[in-house]
């Protein structure tokens, strides 16, 4: 810079008696032009070698203080700075209206750009943070959060919305609905315990060693061997007796096991029905714990087999109201009238010897003998309400056929007595 100052100087012009007016005016021209970029040279190229002591003082002075630039140019884009010890922010904006934004501080640092459309990106940052946020003129918005420890992500559209919760302790999801593609793992889970909403899977084919439900819904469920056969199945059906029916069955053979304690089949009032093509077999003693009858008037047994006679309860201790002496039946045992018959959907040809409950019940009715008073007659109303079943207890015949053969066999006695005196 001195030589600069040297130069115009040195440069200055010097007149005569002999310079015209015209000459002085071209070099005074001259001078002040190179006068103009010799100072434009010279501030464009300050440094602290051109100030003093107390020039660059009192500079410093004017620099430490709050700091604001606005810059705008023809077509209306604007730059905005604004500088502080504690505070940066920058702000700059177009024609169209789009703007960005910056702000920083020592403690936090925040940034935003929005267009015309309404749609807004935002990011925060602190020390301890991180976060995110992406919004549109619709309101559909997405944010991601950071801390140390954990993260979370969260999408929301009008009412739908899915948030993922990611903790050193845990990873949680939530969202309307779920989407997993491709081959799905879960390590790690032996002494733990994984909880799924049944009522919220749907699906094809379960593959699990163990299954436990407290109530188990489908048309039919399927009982599979290790190689996939089907061996059974569970299913709903419909019934005779009921609206519906639970059926069980087995493509092979069917085995119900208890390991400890009985096996219990039970029934409402419409019973328990067992169907076998051929043959039921038991092991043990079939068994009625409430003195159960084994058939009724409508379902009978056909032949009963066995290797020994029925055993009947007869344990005086069983009776009351006991009268010795049968009398009072030699009417009735009059009036019965033994046959020989075939039965209508009998396939033998054998004939049977019995007799008709009909004839049964006519003959008391003229003996005067009541159903209450001869039990061996048998009258039930059908189920289906149309008329009476007819049976008769044998049984109940073998006593009066016994006291008349002792009334007569002392009959005989006291004649042969006679006879012989």
């Amino acid at each position: 810079m001195p030589s600069n100052l040297l130069n115009a100087d040195t440069s200055f012009p010097q007149f005569t008696k002999e310079t015209s007016d015209r000459e002085k005016i071209e070099q005074i021209t001259s001078y002040l032009y190179m006068l103009l970029e010799q100072q434009r040279y010279s501030l464009c190229n300050l440094d602290k070698d051109n100030f003093n002591d107390a020039g660059l003082e009192e500079i410093g002075k004017i620099i430490t203080e709050p700091v604001y630039i606005r810059l705008e140019a023809d077509e209306g884009d604007i730059h905005e700075l604004n500088v502080t010890a504690q505070l940066l922010s920058s702000r700059i904006k177009d024609a169209e209206g789009n703007v960005s934004q910056l702000q920083q501080t020592a403690k936090s640092l925040s940034s935003q750009i929005s267009d015309t459309k309404g749609n807004v990106s935002q990011l925060q940052q602190t020390a301890q943070s991180l976060s995110s946020r992406i919004q549109d003129a619709e309101g559909n918005v997405s944010q991601l959060m950071q801390t140390v420890n954990g993260m979370r992500l969260s999408v929301q559209n009008g009412e739908n919305s899915s948030t993922i919760t990611l903790t050193a302790n845990g990873v949680a999801v939530s969202s309307q609905h779920i989407q997993f593609t491709g081959m799905v793992t879960y390590a790690g889970l032996a002494g733990g315990t994984t909880v799924i909403d049944g009522a919220c899977i749907k699906t094809g084919v379960i593959d699990a060693a163990r299954v436990k439900v407290s109530s188990l819904y489908g048309q039919y469920v399927y009982l599979n061997n290790a190689y996939g056969l089907a061996l059974g199945r569970i299913s709903i059906t419909g019934a005779e007796t009921s609206f519906a029916a639970v059926d069980l069955t087995s493509y092979g053979a069917l085995r119900l096991t208890a390991g400890s304690g009985a096996v219990y089949m039970a029934a409402d009032s419409l019973g328990t029905y067992i169907e076998a093509n051929d043959r039921i077999y038991t092991c043990g003693a079939l068994v009625s714990r409430n003195g159960s009858s084994l058939g009724d008037a409508a379902n009978r047994w056909s032949d009963v087999y066995a290797n020994n006679a029925v055993i009947q309860t007869s344990d005086l201790r069983v009776k009351k109201q006991v009268e010795y002496g049968l009398s009072r039946y030699d009417a009735l045992f009059d009036a019965l009238r033994p046959m020989s018959f075939l039965f209508v959907d009998g396939e033998s040809g054998r004939r049977h010897l019995g007799l008709g409950a009909q004839d049964v019940e006519r003959a008391m009715a003229e003996c005067g003998v009541s159903d209450m008073d001869f039990a061996g007659f048998v009258k039930s109303p059908r189920p289906d309400g149309e008329g009476y079943d007819y049976a008769l207890r044998y049984g109940e015949l073998l006593p009066m056929c016994i006291d008349r053969i002792q009334r007569l066999d002392k009959a005989v006695a006291e004649i042969e007595g006679r006879l012989l005196m």
